[in-house]
């Protein structure tokens, strides 16, 4: 790019941005702390259905697993105790799939925690901006 005189201005940033406009921090605060409060309900929400279904997998897992164990010990016959060894293998899966469903949760329990941590600090900040220390 050649410049053809001193005064004058290149502006290279973005078309149509306005030079030196700064946003309210006030309404910026606010904004972050709704987003957060958001997306907080909605981990809330996913983390607890995810550990309702992992307890509800790994009852019913533990159920079909002793049902089986009870079929496999009492009947000799090869065909039930086949399918009763299908049976547990089954009730073990359902077991460990809630054991994931339940880490996953808590997985989403540290986030919502993080996010917590977050909100606190700008509801700080927000409190200084409104009591004019902070600018």
């Amino acid at each position: 790019m050649k410049i053809q005189y001193e005064t004058e201005l290149y502006h290279f940033g973005v078309p149509g941005m306005k030079w030196g406009v700064r946003k309210d921090p006030e309404t910026v605060y606010t904004n972050r702390i709704r987003r957060l409060e958001r997306k907080n309900a909605r981990f809330e929400n996913k983390a607890s259905a995810m550990k309702a279904r992992g307890t509800r997998l790994r009852a019913k897992g533990t159920k079909l697993e002793s049902r089986s164990l009870r079929k496999k010990l009492f009947e000799s016959e090869s065909h039930f105790a086949k399918r009763a060894g299908k049976q547990m293998l089954k009730g073990k899966k359902l077991q460990a799939k809630g054991s994931r469903l339940e880490a996953r949760s808590a997985k989403y329990e540290r986030k919502i925690y993080k996010n917590k941590l977050k909100v606190e600090k700008y509801n700080k900040a927000l409190r200084e901006i409104m009591n004019g220390e902070r600018r």
